[in-house]
């Protein structure tokens, strides 16, 4: 991470020159928090109300088989940072946040040093300074490196210049952005929105319902687990329809500022939300409600009105954002650049790759390692202590029916098992080492 800007594009053979005469577009990557792959009306929820990313999705690629690289915030996010797995930049769990294993030049470094202007606004996930990542402004995040982590007082400027207490997040975060937006530029711009709507922005029972109506058990997502524990889908919904008046708002400025045309627009869950599916809260497990997300991408040279089945996750967002900026990474990325899908409509991968690596300081999950290979049609879960499970999750959505035994299942358990094998050892995943895991 301490690459200097001549030393990095020396080593991509680019010259500094070129790489700022070429005509780039703006990336705006906005991420929320702890998502349920079905709440947002493009993904296929007739519930709830997102006319903002509604509108959006319908004029991109809506990727309804995308799934989170590590299903809890901050590894999730240190995969976004970095394009590598957790495994690989040490940043396991939201206990284990310090990049300590870590020591390239993340993305948004090599963005930076090749001309783009890097701003970070909003939730950030790390004991260490956005700076150090490469984020040239910094206008309001929250600063974990306070002694006190709270949602409500954000900090601004890094060094921080002051420190400020909202009664929302996401006005304060989409203002911050708008106010970005409209400031001028001379370089392309790439910005990393990043809302925690379920954490801090629920709203009273009484403002949820003054929106949404209907009863909590006619709320839930159609793919939803039916025999799930109760959950407040009004409040959840309300947080989120919030976060799509915000992002609403930052569409204005963009367009407002005639930044729309040459902006390329990425969203995604950081994680998903169980939301009482087999009997949990929260996120970390290997099941669809935890590790599935929202994810679309529309705006400059992206094709319109596409759905696509291809399963994808988080990671590929890290190698498509280096792509457009025509930049080779400066070490090897797990995930796949999307490019082309989004100026064809055409699939460019048959499977998605997941990781959960750290159990220790997870205590009030106690949950074990594991890898997961998803495809159109099956899951595979390989737990460290050599367990497997294989779901079929079109036709069993809720993850009742676990066909590792089955058989008439051995043939693509087997498949799947070999070809998540074949990544590990790629990888050189040390869950592959395990004895228990190997064969």
């Amino acid at each position: 991470m301490d690459w200097t800007r001549r030393a990095f594009l020396g080593a991509c053979g680019i010259s500094i020159a070129s790489a700022q005469s070429r005509k780039r577009p703006n990336i705006l990557f906005i991420l929320s928090d702890d998502h349920h792959f079905q709440a947002a009306g493009f993904a296929g929820n007739p519930h709830i109300q997102t006319p903002q990313l509604d509108t959006l999705a319908g004029r991109g690629v809506v990727f309804s088989n995308a799934i989170s690289s590590s299903p809890q915030c901050a590894p999730s996010r240190g995969v976004l940072l970095t394009g590598l797995e957790p495994f690989r930049t040490g940043v396991t769990s939201n206990g284990a946040r310090r990049f300590n294993m870590y020591g390239g030049t993340t993305i948004v470094s090599q963005l930076l040093m090749s001309g783009y202007e890097t701003t970070l606004i909003g939730k950030w996930q790390t004991h260490r300074l956005p700076s150090v990542f490469g984020f040239s402004k910094v206008p309001l995040w929250i600063n974990t490196r306070d002694t006190v982590e709270s949602p409500y007082l954000l900090s601004r400027g890094v060094p921080v210049q002051e420190t400020v207490k909202v009664p929302n997040c996401t006005e304060a975060f989409s203002q911050a952005a708008v106010e970005y937006l409209e400031s001028p530029r001379q370089r392309p711009f790439f910005l990393w929105l990043s809302y925690l709507h379920s954490k801090s922005e629920l709203p009273t029972e009484a403002q949820a319902l003054a929106q949404y109506k209907k009863k909590n058990t006619e709320l839930a997502p159609p793919l939803h687990d039916k025999d799930a524990l109760p959950f407040n889908w009004r409040r959840y919904y309300s947080a989120i329809t919030h976060l799509d008046e915000g992002v609403g708002k930052v569409f204005a400025a963009l367009e407002k500022a005639g930044d729309m045309a040459n902006t390329v627009i990425f969203f995604c869950g950081a994680n998903g939300n169980m939301c009482g599916s087999h009997g949990k809260s929260g996120k970390v497990y290997p099941w669809e409600a935890s590790i599935r997300v929202p994810m679309l991408i529309s705006g400059a040279g992206v094709r319109g009105g596409i759905q696509s089945d291809q399963p994808v996750s988080t990671a590929d967002f890290p190698a498509t954002w280096l792509d457009l900026a025509q930049l080779k990474p400066a070490t090897p990325l797990v995930g796949r650049s999307l490019k082309a899908t989004l100026e064809t409509g055409k699939a460019v991968s048959n499977e998605s790759y997941a990781y959960w690596c750290d159990p220790v300081r997870e205590s009030s999950h106690g949950l074990d390692p594991y890898r997961i290979i998803r495809t159109r049609t099956h899951k595979l879960i390989l737990w460290e202590s050599g367990e497997v499970e294989l779901y079929d999750w079109p036709d069993d959505p809720e993850e009742k029916l676990n066909l590792a035994t089955d058989p008439g299942s051995q043939k693509v358990l087997g498949q799947l098992k070999r070809k998540l094998e074949a990544h590990m050892a790629d990888r050189k995943d040390p869950m592959l080492r395990n004895p228990k895991t190997a064969g």
